[in-house]
């Protein structure tokens, strides 16, 4: 799987540019309906390429080809730097993003991990939240005093009951469209889990259908023990 994958990635991110050039470029005269066309095909494609690299991620996590740098880190600077990379997503269905992480809160974790959890979690949200809802994020404490819990929170759709307990199970297919056919293949919420376990603490989801969602994972706040 990790070899095809790997081979797939390559070719669709030249097409994916390719594209995004014919569209972009104010040489090229295309009539307005090629160009939602061409549009199209270039959301659709950046769709596949990132379920295509959250399989690599995801098979390598599980292989432990993948090592975690634990290392002091502010959380609310990787929560904006994943929040700005989809801001126009936010802003397009007009999204309420509420960041309630303070600004001198920190954590031993890997930063380019964590930041791929909230750009998982932040991007599921957003496909499951109906316009004009709300993404909440905040920290609480945690009985261990040497981890914290962070929350991503949203008035979404909820996750049907049926599929909560097989939501990390790679046995079962739990991907479903969002609210405006936004296709998943059920990698992202895997990937967190295999990520916050190699940190040594817990990712859990509270759901409930029609009143939205709480994802939930621990961190370690203090340098874990060598």
């Amino acid at each position: 799987v990790a070899i095809v994958s790997h081979d797939i990635r390559s070719p669709f991110s030249n097409i994916i540019g390719i594209l995004a050039l014919l569209v972009n470029d104010e040489k090229i005269t295309l009539t307005e309906e090629y160009k939602a066309i061409l549009k199209s095909i270039v959301a659709s494609s950046h769709e596949v390429l990132e379920m295509v690299n959250k399989l690599l991620d995801l098979t390598s996590l599980e292989k432990g080809k993948i090592t975690i740098t634990h290392k002091k880190v502010y959380l609310y600077d990787i929560v904006m730097k994943s929040y700005n990379k989809l801001l126009y997503s936010f802003k397009t269905k007009n999204i309420q993003f509420i960041q309630e992480i303070d600004k001198e809160c920190t954590v031993y974790a890997d930063e380019v991990w964590i930041n791929e959890i909230f750009i998982n979690l932040f991007s599921n949200s957003l496909k499951f939240t109906n316009h004009d809802g709300y993404i909440r994020i905040f920290t609480s404490p945690m009985e261990n005093s040497h981890m914290i819990c962070v929350t991503v929170e949203d008035n979404g759709i909820g996750i049907p009951e049926k599929l909560q307990k097989n939501l990390f199970n790679k046995h079962v297919k739990t991907s479903t469209r969002g609210i405006k056919g936004e296709k998943g293949a059920g990698f992202g919420l895997r990937l967190c889990n295999e990520i916050i376990e190699l940190h040594k603490g817990k990712f859990w989801i509270v759901s409930k259908e029609g009143e939205g969602t709480k994802m939930n994972f621990s961190l370690p706040i203090s340098s874990p023990e060598p």
